[in-house]
């Protein structure tokens, strides 16, 4: 006989606890037998990366001349 489901999985204990997880289940009786299966997937996919249009590297590079300069005015 076997049931199937939807329903959300937690996980805690062992030192490790995990974010609720929503998903499907199946669970499988045969004679002296038995299975659970539990499984997720992300659905619809995460938002996307948002381009960072080159900011990061403006910064870093601004706060590389800084220390440059910063270096000559001590020596």
């Amino acid at each position: 006989m076997e049931h199937r489901g939807e329903g959300d999985a937690l996980i805690t204990g062992g030192g490790t606890d995990y974010s609720e997880t929503a998903g499907t289940w199946s669970a499988t009786v045969s004679g002296s037998r038995t299975s659970f299966n539990f499984g997720s997937s992300e659905d619809p996919p995460g938002p996307a990366a948002i381009p960072d249009g080159g900011f990061t590297v403006a910064l870093l590079g601004g706060a590389l001349i800084g220390l440059y300069g910063f270096r000559r005015k001590l020596a």
